[in-house]
This record gives C-alpha cells, structure tokens and sequence, in this order.
C-alpha cells in the first residue's frame, strides 16, 4: 500500500514538470534591432547640438563645440567626445537600441534612440551611475 501513494506523489511531481514550460519572462518586450529605413537614417555624420542632464538641456560648450559621431553601415563609426576623435565598432541590440564600443573594446555603452528623422537624432545614455544623458544631434550637410 505504500507504494501507491508515493507513485501517485511521483506522478503528480513529473506531470507538473512537464507542464510547467520554459518562458522568458520578458519574451514581451524583446523587440528586433533596428528597422532598415531607421539603420539608413542612422548611417551618417551627426553634429552634436544639446546635452540633457536631470531635465536641463544645454547647448554644447567650447571643447564640445565640434563633437560628433558618424555611423558606417559596415558596423564602423567616427566619434568626437569633448574634441578627442575615436573610432569604434555599433551594432543595433533590441528595438532602438545602439551598443558601441571604442578605445577599450570591453568597454560597450548602449544608447536608445529616442527619435530619428533624416535631418535630427536624438539619443540616451544612462551611466553605470544611472544618471541619464540625452544628447540631440542634426545631420551635418553634405560636402558639394
């Protein structure tokens, strides 16, 4: 007679297990990278107008009067930060997100796109810190 109930108690353990699939719980939210027409709009030199710190924007100041970034659509790009150049590598993560790594490439900062339009971007960065920067750039005019 023992053995009846600790069959029926093994059962009811295996058929719960079975039962019970594995679900990301965020499988909701996970969004694809970067559309095509978004990616197109995205690969070209942007000027950086205004920086955005706990609600204040402010326009850019002397040192970063020429900065900058310039997406290639071979995953390359082009950053001027505080008017020191670098290159790095971008790749599109989920939805409207950027990661790029430059200088150290263990470093990868991710940045959401907030809005696009061909002729303005505008981009977050939280820190480590969580402190959340909003930059705003226009499309720097083709050289004729």
């Amino acid at each position: 007679m023992k053995t009846i109930p600790a069959l029926v108690i093994c059962t009811v353990f295996a058929l719960q297990g079975i039962a019970q699939q594995k679900v990301n719980p965020r499988a909701h939210m996970v969004k694809s990278p970067l559309s095509a027409e978004k990616t197109q709009m995205l690969c070209k030199p942007w000027k950086l107008d205004t920086i955005e710190q706990f609600g204040v924007a402010a326009a850019v100041n002397a040192k970063e009067q020429n900065d900058g970034m310039t997406f290639l659509p071979d995953s390359t790009f082009f950053i001027t930060r505080e008017g020191v150049p670098g290159t790095g590598k971008w790749k599109p993560t989920w939805g409207n997100a950027v990661s790029v790594s430059f200088g150290d490439p263990a470093t990868i900062m991710l940045f959401k796109i907030v809005s696009i339009t061909d002729a303005r971007m505008v981009m977050t960065y939280q820190t480590p810190d969580l402190i959340t920067y909003t930059y705003t750039y226009s499309a720097k005019p083709k050289k004729q």
